[in-house]
């Protein structure tokens, strides 16, 4: 399943390049990686999204700088050692999944290894809901058939489908890894990975320092000699470590920062995990985890750990119900499904197995299962081929755009180029820092692309742009090119393809 991440670089439309990032966040990650070494080497690396080449350097995650050092040594596209990360991600992560199945699911159950595969790559009701509406609509296009699952399936609400992304993958790695060493008493590895999952994700590291400081404290309360004290002191001085970082030393340090934490913090909808969406997603897997429940598995440490980690995972999932709203979704990502899942397999698999005619009602449970990520996955195939999916490609002339802009000699440029996702490439490929980029992480972003807005409609700049080096991308030709505002009698004015580059220095 891991190979999945290679498929976008060999089913793309004829006449485009494929970069390797197979939805539009992915390549923000090497932005980040190219910022540790961008001006010589740092230790912490800048928000890559904002103009300012003095914006604070904050940030540090270790996954980000291993794949910078590797980028740096050995000069690969950044595209190709994101999806190798991903793909070396992605195995861990299968590995990790078959030894957590192993520790929760007796050997004694039968039809294990049919158990597997619903565990690796199950989902939930969403295809046969979106093809009643679409058929009740009249018409069925891609869309519809994933109308209920938040953003089309992009929020992953199962296990299996994380390893789309190679962030996800990691994450996983990690967190399977995580409750493999609770499960096997191995604490001080278990600290380990907790400060790792912390470093690495804000959202992820705070989930699981939760699940692990809910499961360790209840299971002091119940018997103290269960486990050590400094597991639950371990992961809550992590947790106030994490959340005093994120929530309240970041935005008092940069400004920029502090913006972004008020637009993330905004009700808007896209956040918020609908109702439908948990009763499709989550519905059948939390059926069979009563039938679980009701069979005994909190009796076991392994069954209060997952019965914990659904628990704090949809009460996480849900916050907005009790205070203000921090992007809910992101606390989705299959953490919900696993453990509902892997405590209703058991019970399952043995109805299974007594069943008549048992081949038969196996092969349509596992179709069932199977459903919803099979034909998720056929419909990114198809509409990549098409040029209409989430995978970023370059044409020649972008291709050719960003060789340019990569060139020593415009490192100190400031771009201006009215596409937000050329924009963002450029942060991977070149040094140059854009003005608004990425829509979700460049501070002040409102601000930003109405600026952009503004000049591509009437000329108008800002007074910051007058005072740096500026590279304009334009991509179409503007006649008279000399009567726009923006244009000195300094400036360099290049074509490269359907663009047209305008380089002009500060004035003296």
């Amino acid at each position: 399943m891991a190979a999945v991440l290679f498929l976008p670089l060999l089913i793309h439309p004829a006449g485009q390049w494929p970069t390797g990032f197979v939805q539009y966040d992915q390549a923000s990650y090497m932005a980040m990686a190219r910022e540790y070494f961008d001006g010589g080497f740092h230790p912490l690396y800048g928000n890559p999204f904002s103009h300012d080449p003095e914006t604070p350097r904050l940030f540090f995650q270790p996954w980000t700088l291993a794949l910078g050092l590797l980028w740096q040594a050995t000069g690969w596209d950044p595209g190709r050692l994101y999806l190798a990360f991903g793909a070396l991600a992605g195995l861990v992560c299968l590995r990790l999944a078959i030894a957590l199945y192993g520790r929760v699911v007796p050997e004694a159950v039968p039809l294990r290894g049919l158990g597997l595969v619903l565990f690796a790559w199950g989902g939930g009701l969403f295809f046969l809901a979106g093809l009643a509406h679409s058929l009740a609509e009249g018409r069925v296009t891609s869309s519809g058939l994933y109308l209920y699952d938040p953003a089309l399936g992009l929020w992953f609400l199962n296990f299996g489908r994380n390893l789309f992304y190679a962030t996800e993958a990691f994450y996983h790695a990690l967190s399977l890894g995580l409750l493999v060493a609770l499960l096997d008493r191995r604490f001080g590895l278990a600290l380990g990975l907790l400060l790792l999952l912390a470093l690495s994700h804000p959202f992820t590291g705070a989930q699981l320092l939760l699940v692990t400081l809910a499961w360790s404290g209840w299971e002091r309360l119940r018997r103290p000699e269960s486990l050590p004290l400094r597991l639950p002191a371990g992961t809550l001085l992590l947790l106030l470590l994490h959340v005093g970082y994120y929530l309240l030393l970041l935005p008092a340090l940069s400004p920029e920062h502090a913006s972004l934490e008020a637009r993330w913090r905004e009700p808007v909808e896209i956040w918020i995990v609908p109702l439908a969406a948990q009763l499709l997603g989550w519905g059948p897997v939390a059926l069979l985890a009563a039938l679980g429940l009701r069979g005994g598995a909190l009796a076991s440490p392994s069954g209060r750990l997952l019965a914990w980690m659904a628990l704090a995972s949809f009460a996480l999932a849900n916050h907005e119900l009790l205070m203000g709203a921090h992007q809910p979704l992101h606390f989705t990502r299959g953490y919900v499904w696993t453990p509902l899942l892997l405590l209703g397999l058991p019970p399952l698999l043995r109805r299974l197995e007594r069943a008549r005619p048992r081949r038969l009602l196996a092969a349509a449970t596992t179709a069932l299962f199977l459903l919803d990520n099979a034909s998720w996955l056929a419909i990114q195939l198809l509409t990549n081929l098409q040029g209409a999916g989430y995978a970023l490609e370059l044409t020649p002339d972008e291709r050719a755009l960003m060789a340019r802009l990569e060139e020593p000699a415009l490192a100190d440029h400031l771009l201006v180029i009215d596409d937000h996702v050329l924009a963002q490439l450029a942060t991977v490929y070149t040094p140059l820092r854009p003005w608004a980029a990425h829509i979700a992480t460049t501070p002040f972003a409102g601000e930003r692309f109405a600026e952009i807005a503004a000049w591509r409609e009437s000329g108008a700049e800002p007074a910051a742009w007058r005072t740096r080096p500026v590279a304009f991308v334009v991509a179409q030709d503007l006649e008279p090119l000399a009567a726009q505002p923006w244009v000195t009698p300094e400036s360099r004015v290049e074509r490269i393809g359907r663009f047209t580059l305008v380089l002009r220095p500060p004035p003296p």
